[in-house]
């Protein structure tokens, strides 16, 4: 399938289920569906195309401008998930084991939507972003050490928040000093450092 029709397709059939419950993909060039909450917090549900064109699979997570870097460049498609736990699946929910979804053709793509994604977004997807209302709900999932850094400093947990950060830096630099990643480790410590 191609990215387009693609995008076409999951826009109007996730949009459907997503809508009732206030997301909106209206930003998105793709078809990234988010609701932001009054705190500022934003929940994503974003299906993707595989490379090849005959699979697909759906984020599910949280970000907000807090936490994810260069949030308004980049949002809504090109956010990444501050969780490896963060793919849809039908039998484990919420996980890092993403579920390919068989999209090659239009009707495939409607079987496989209406068979597996819309009940697993139903029971699945909704209850977990349902649950997080605040960026302390979400700090259990959060891997990602720079994000996790962010999302301890704006719970003004200082102190766990430069650990994080300057145990990552140290490992970072020692594989990359001059690396993007390394530069925005050191920009977190001097904004947390004051």
């Amino acid at each position: 399938m191609k990215r387009k029709n693609f995008n076409k397709l999951a826009k109007e059939y996730f949009g459907e289920i997503l809508e009732p419950f206030g997301f909106t993909s209206s930003l998105s060039k793709q078809c990234t569906f988010y609701r932001e909450l009054p705190n500022g917090l934003f929940h994503i549900i974003a299906p993707n195309l595989g490379a090849r064109g005959v699979d697909c699979n759906v984020m599910v997570y949280v970000t907000s401008t807090e936490i994810s870097e260069n949030f308004e460049m980049k949002f809504p498609d090109e956010i990444g998930s501050p969780s490896n736990r963060c793919y849809l699946n039908t039998d484990y929910g919420i996980s890092s084991g993403g579920e390919s979804f068989r999209c090659n053709k239009e009707e495939g793509f409607i079987r496989n939507f209406l068979k597996k994604i819309e009940p697993a977004l139903k029971t699945h997807a909704i209850p977990f972003l349902d649950s997080i209302k605040y960026l302390d709900d979400y700090l259990p999932y959060v891997d990602n050490k720079l994000a996790l850094g962010k999302t301890l400093f704006f719970l003004k947990r200082n102190k766990d928040a430069l650990d994080v950060l300057f145990k990552e830096l140290k490992r970072v630099e020692n594989i990359d000093p001059k690396s993007d990643l390394a530069e925005m480790l050191n920009k977190a410590i001097s904004l947390i450092e004051g």
